[in-house]
Formats: structure tokens, C-alpha cells, sequence
């Protein structure tokens, strides 16, 4: 049986090598042969350089990966070189599937996919680049820009409930198109037991003290001034609490400027990316994520599957994971005085932390596994392929 060929095209790092790492490890190799095209480098300002990037992560697979060189910002020149380097790309080999992830990709490459006639064209927004407060026209221009695309892609993934129901609200693609596979996790991975205490120590923190984690990268779509200013609420309310930030990208360098300006050094821990902030995460009592918009945050499926309860902003896709009062609280964006009373309501009551946790982890279990994330996804590719097989 000839194996379905499939070439992911993304300039995005974070969740969206995640996503694209679980489905190029775990879709089956006897049906799917993958291949990446991505830049060789992560180009996103602030990025620590010792990540593992795109390349890394398929190399690290065995798989082949494409170089293109491609960044997030709008650079009309550099983008158009994209373009054509993209065009010859996908003409020099007979791919079956294209399946573009993030802005940027998703625009350049379905009108590429379609320019070279490649059968199934498939795009996942993995968070739409027009839906970031405040409303505005360059969000409309966004929007535009994605209908435009829309008309060259025969599916559009949205990876939670809340993103599916806002690519119908804003058109970008017909209804029809939009299919709801939601983001999943392997929770084979979280069965390692750390040792709290332990963890604690090797970081230079208190051991003995209640720990609140925030993990992700310092830019605007994370909203970290928003935490720093529950941080100063939360230990305003409670001083024997230790508060962390883990994460890289273009704010980390003026989070650290603001937190000395605030006085929160003893409060608040900053810790430039790290290979171990699963451990880190295992390691806190309350998981905390600021976000002003999200596809589906795969930080917050982590958590959930090491038990922790989880007090985040209601951005979408965050919404569709945290059960309100259940496995969490959800607070409003940029509330940050709710955000510090959810956090010391959990920490003043253990026992809801551990119920709260205990749920959550069920909710990772029964709703956003890894296997069905991989089976949905293989199902579409086939399908597809299949409605468009030569007759």
C-alpha cells in the first residue's frame, strides 16, 4: 500500500512544534510518510538558542526537513522570496497531502499548495493572528487575508471548540471545512514522580514554601505583566508564597527590569527556558497562564495531567479546557486582583487543590488524549485523499 505523503510547513516554535512534533512521532509510519519545511532557525526574537528547534525536534525523529527561511513579521520582500523558494519546494517533489500550521505558513503556503496543484490542502491556525485584543483594523485585515487563503484549502482544524466556533463567526473558510480536532497529550509522559523538595532545592528556592508556576514564552500574546501584578497581590495576601516564571522570548528581558522595579525579587523567580520545566511544573501547588488568546494551550493540558489546578485568563481555547469551579477557575483577561484571589483561595484549602488537580487529570484522560488526537488526524488525511484519487 503506497504510503500517503505529507509535508507540514510552519515558521512558528512553542505549541505549534508541539503539535506538529506529536503528529510527525505518532502517525502511523506504515501509512504516512512526513516530511517538515521550516526555517533552520528559531527567529523569534528573545529565543534561548539552546532550544531544541524545528530541525532539531526532526532530525531527532529521523525525518527529512526542508530549510525555508521564514519569519512571523510582515516583510513583504523576505516574504515573497518565501513564496518562490516554496513554489519550487513543493514542484519538485509529488506530495499528497500540504498541511500548513500558523499565519504566516498557513497564507504563503495554501496559495503556494494550490499554485503547484498538490491534492489536499489542509491548514490548523494553531490561534488566529486577528483574534488579539484590542479589536482593530489590522485584526480586519487579518481577516481578510485569511478568507483569501481560505479558498485554497480543503480543511481547517481548529484545535478547540472556541477557535472552530470563531472561524465560522468570521467566515474565514466555509462552514463545511471546519473540523474539530482538539489538541491532545501523551500521558506517558508525565509518569515520572518528582520530588518536590528536590526540585525546589536545585533551583535555589524555599523548599517549605507553597510554589505558583506560570511557564511559557515573555511576549504579548502571554500577557506576563498581568501576572507580575497578581504576584504582587497574591504576596501582598500571603508572603510565605514563591512565585515563578519560566519561559523565553522578546518581554523577558523587561519582565526581569520590571520585577527589581517592583521589589519582587524575593517573590518572584525568573528563569530563562529550561529542559526541565515539566519538573518544574510537577514541582508547583498552582498553575497559573495569563493569556490573552490561545488556540489550546498545551502548558495548561500538562498541568491538568500532573494534577495541579489551574487559575487562567477565559481566552479562547484556554475555556474549553479549564472547567470553571471544577478543575479551576477562570478569571477575566487581564484581571489580575481575580486572578491573585483564585490563587489564595486554592493555596489557604489543600484539600480543593488536590480535588481540583485530581479532576483535571481526569478531564486530560477523557477528553484531550494523545491517540485520539493522532486518529482523528490520520482519519481526515485518508479521507481526503481519498475524495480527491483520481476516478
Amino acid at each position: 500500500m503506497k504510503r500517503i505523503k505529507v509535508l507540514y510547513i510552519s515558521q512558528s516554535a512553542g505549541g505549534v512544534q508541539r503539535h506538529i512534533g506529536y503528529l510527525a512521532k505518532h502517525l502511523p509510519k506504515d501509512r504516512f510518510d512526513v516530511c517538515g519545511c521550516f526555517p533552520p532557525r528559531d527567529r523569534v526574537k528573545g529565543a534561548n538558542p539552546h532550544k531544541e528547534n524545528f530541525f532539531d525536534l526532526f532530525n531527532r525523529l529521523g525525518l527529512r526537513v526542508i530549510p525555508l527561511e521564514m519569519c512571523r513579521e510582515i516583510r513583504p520582500i523576505e516574504d515573497f522570496r518565501a513564496f518562490l523558494k516554496l513554489l519550487r519546494i513543493l514542484k519538485q517533489e509529488k506530495w499528497d497531502i500540504v498541511h500548513t500550521h500558523s499565519s504566516k505558513a498557513g497564507f504563503l503556503g495554501r496559495i503556494a499548495a494550490k499554485m503547484s496543484g498538490i491534492p489536499v490542502i489542509i491548514h490548523t491556525p494553531n490561534a488566529f493572528a486577528f483574534d488579539r485584543p484590542p479589536q482593530s483594523f489590522l485584526n480586519f485585515y487579518y481577516i481578510l487575508l485569511e478568507r483569501l487563503a481560505g479558498y485554497f484549502c480543503d480543511a481547517l482544524i481548529s484545535v478547540s471548540p472556541s477557535e472552530g466556533d470563531l472561524a465560522r463567526k468570521t467566515r474565514v473558510v466555509p462552514p463545511e471545512k471546519i473540523v474539530q480536532i482538539s489538541n491532545g497529550i501523551d500521558l506517558g509522559e508525565f509518569a515520572q514522580p518528582i520530588e518536590a523538595r528536590q526540585k525546589k532545592r536545585s533551583l535555589g528556592l524555599p523548599e517549605d514554601q507553597p510554589m505558583v508556576a506560570m511557564i511559557g514564552r515573555f511576549a504579548p500574546q502571554k500577557a506576563p505583566g498581568v501576572f507580575i501584578d497578581a504576584v504582587k497581590r497574591i504576596v501582598s495576601g500571603r508572603k510565605e508564597v514563591t512565585c515563578i516564571m519560566v519561559g523565553d522570548g522578546p518581554l523577558l528581558q523587561k519582565t526581569k527590569e520590571r520585577v527589581i522595579r517592583e521589589g519582587l525579587e524575593k517573590h518572584l523567580f525568573l528563569f530563562n527556558w529550561r529542559a526541565d520545566a515539566r519538573e518544574i511544573l510537577a514541582s508547583c501547588d498552582v498553575y497559573v497562564l495569563s493569556s490573552l488568546w490561545e488556540g489550546l494551550p498545551y502548558t495548561v493540558l500538562e498541568a491538568m495531567a500532573l494534577s495541579k489546578p489551574v487559575v487562567a485568563t477565559a481566552a479562547r481555547g484556554t475555556r474549553d479546557v479549564v472547567v470553571d469551579g471544577v478543575t479551576g477557575f477562570l478569571v477575566g483577561l487581564r484581571d489580575d486582583r481575580e486572578m491573585a484571589e483564585k490563587v489564595l483561595s486554592l493555596l489557604s484549602d489543600p484539600a480543593r487543590c488536590r480535588r481540583m488537580g485530581e479532576a483535571g487529570r481526569r478531564r486530560v484522560e477523557e477528553v484531550f488524549s494523545l491517540s485520539d488526537h493522532i486518529r482523528k488526524t490520520a482519519a481526515l488525511y485518508e479521507r481526503l485523499c481519498a475524495e480527491r484519487a483520481p476516478r
